[in-house]
This record gives structure tokens, C-alpha cells and sequence, in this order.
């Protein structure tokens, strides 16, 4: 896959995420820089605000397709003709980690949730997404989903989890079906560190001071192997039903350190052949 940075002013640009690819970090630093994206021309919709509004009305839509109306309405509170640019970030847009793990399968609802959106975006407008690689994305979407869903070991999660589907290519490719190869960007989550500013360039599509865009140094707590365990035991002893609820709490009883590392279900032979 070789995707050309998108050329000329947009007035729409949307950022898909992926999910666990900084994306929290991002919107909280673009939420804080709201006045000096004011200053050079680019509106940032809250990233809540955009979601309560209009992502989650993308799966009603698509369970009712009479109901598109509605969808329309809603997006055009947002994209609507401006002397500013609009940036957007959600990473639902594209669906959840929750529907990755219930179904086993890459955001299974892409193809048609991009199509519709795609329709009520102007044909000027771009979009932005982030990949990561297979290991620890899989396992960070599982950690995520434990939040949301009735608790599973990761095994039986990746025994039905289709890994002949086409995974990323698959997903790129149904995004560019909607919107054309020439208006999304993709960029890999591993050299971000290195290539923030390239993002922002992207995202922003006009000259901006980096300075002014503040860190963000809040931190999810994320998942070690021993909340996992923990979570295990309760759905055993309790109901796995139970455990999103009590996942927050499992999470903060074992938090990241030098001896409780992140959680990391693969051995080393078993990451490299999923890595390739």
C-alpha cells in the first residue's frame, strides 16, 4: 500500500483513528489548541460532541436506511460551508473494539458505516487513519473491549478471529472504495513519535506552530496481565457478565509497573509470525 499525502486546502478532514493508535492523545491535544486552531483557520469538533451527535447515529442508520435523513441533518450542523476548515477525530466512525472481538473479525461493519458517512462529507474533504501492528493491536483492542463486553479469555477470542480476511489491507481498501485513494492518508502508529508534526500537517493542512499545540500528559491505565487474571476469576466465579463494570476497578488493583507489565498474551514466535 503506498498512499501520497493528500494535496491543496481541504474543508473537511477526518481523522478515523484506528482505535488504540494514540488517538485519545490526540484529540485531547487538538481539544486544547482549540484557540490556535482558531487563529489559523481550522474549527476542531470535540471529539464527545461529534460522537454523541452523529457516530452513533451511523449504526441506526444502518439498521433503518429510511432514517438517513437524519444522519444528513446532524452532519450538517457540523459540515456545513465555512471560511475555517473542519477537523473531525473518531475512531467509532469506522465501528468499535467491542465488534472486533464479538464478531472476530477487523471492524466488520467498515465497508458499509464508511459508505454512508463518506456520503455527507464534501468531495473535497480528506481522511486520516493510523495502523498498528497485529500483536499489539489485537491485544490492546481486547483490553478495551473487557471494558464494554462480557468477559473472554483472549484465546477464545483469537480462535474465531479472521486472520485470512485481509486485516489492514482490507480495511484500507474499503475506506479508499468510498472515499478514493487520492483523498485518505494512512500513516503507521510505530513512527508517530518520530512523524507527529507530519500528522498535524496532514490533519491541519495549513502552516501552524507546533508550540502551541500542548502535550498532554494524561494517561489511560490500561490493562496488565494480572487485571486480565483477576478479571477471569470473577467471570468464573460470578458471571462474565459482570466483569465490564468491575474492569476499571481490576485495571487500578494492578497497575503498570517494572513487575506487572502491560498485558502481552503472545510468546515471541507466535508474535513474529503474526507481525509478518
Amino acid at each position: 500500500m503506498q498512499f501520497e499525502g493528500c494535496s491543496g486546502l481541504s474543508s473537511v478532514v477526518v481523522h478515523l483513528g484506528a482505535h488504540k493508535t494514540a488517538t485519545t492523545y490526540l484529540q485531547k491535544r487538538l481539544r486544547a489548541a482549540s484557540s490556535h486552531l482558531d487563529e489559523i483557520g481550522v474549527q476542531y469538533i470535540p471529539m464527545e460532541h461529534f460522537r454523541r451527535r452523529v457516530t452513533r447515529l451511523l449504526r441506526d442508520t444502518l439498521r433503518a436506511p429510511g432514517s438517513e435523513g437524519a444522519l444528513a441533518a446532524r452532519m450538517a450542523e457540523f459540515v456545513r460551508p465555512s471560511s475555517r476548515a473542519i477537523l473531525l477525530s473518531d475512531e467509532n466512525i469506522i465501528g468499535s473494539c467491542s465488534q472486533i472481538v464479538k464478531f472476530g473479525r477487523l471492524y466488520p461493519e467498515l465497508a458499509e458505516r464508511i459508505q454512508l458517512f463518506a456520503r455527507h462529507v464534501p468531495a473535497d474533504g480528506k481522511f486520516v487513519l493510523a495502523i498498528r501492528n497485529y500483536p499489539d493491536f489485537l491485544a490492546s483492542v481486547y483490553c478495551e473491549a473487557l471494558l464494554w463486553i462480557p468477559f473472554q479469555p483472549f484465546s477464545a477470542f483469537m480462535k474465531r478471529f479472521a486472520l485470512d480476511d485481509g486485516l489492514w489491507v482490507r480495511v484500507v481498501n474499503d475506506i479508499v472504495q468510498a472515499v478514493g485513494q487520492d483523498r485518505l492518508r494512512v500513516f503507521r502508529f510505530e513512527t508517530l513519535a518520530d512523524r507527529f508534526p507530519d500528522l498535524l500537517s496532514e490533519l491541519l493542512n495549513r502552516p501552524f506552530d507546533i508550540t502551541r499545540i500542548p502535550e498532554s500528559d494524561e494517561k489511560r491505565a490500561g490493562f496488565t496481565g494480572q487485571a486480565v487474571a483477576a478479571l477471569g476469576e470473577i467471570a468464573e466465579a460470578l458471571d462474565p457478565s459482570a466483569t465490564p463494570r468491575l474492569a476499571p476497578l481490576a485495571a487500578r488493583w494492578f497497575p503498570r509497573t517494572e513487575q506487572m507489565p502491560r498485558f502481552d498474551p503472545w510468546s515471541a514466535d507466535a508474535a513474529s509470525r503474526l507481525g509478518k
